[in-house]
């Protein structure tokens, strides 16, 4: 999933307007956001919880195919990493 936020920075430090300083925020919320989004995702697999809706997804795109219904275990093959 490719996101962009805007955000303001409400404290820096002079040289925060330096375009190196901007580039390492950036890659440091971009790290911060990203390790918590895997740490939410694999909670949610592991209560076995659809809450984002994936499952209800892939079953309504997939009873076309003549699937009748896709369990959560399922879901895990999936690989949540991609880009």
């Amino acid at each position: 999933m490719d996101l962009k936020l805007n955000v303001e920075v409400i404290c820096y430090p002079q040289d925060f307007k330096n375009p190196l300083n901007i580039k390492k925020i950036n890659q440091e919320l971009s790290d911060e956001l990203t390790k918590q989004a895997k740490e939410i995702t694999n909670t949610l697999l592991q209560a076995n919880c659809d809450a984002l809706g994936i499952g209800r997804q892939i079953s309504a795109f997939t009873l076309n195919y003549g699937i009748k219904s896709i369990g959560t275990k399922n879901i895990k093959m999936f690989n949540l990493n991609r880009k």
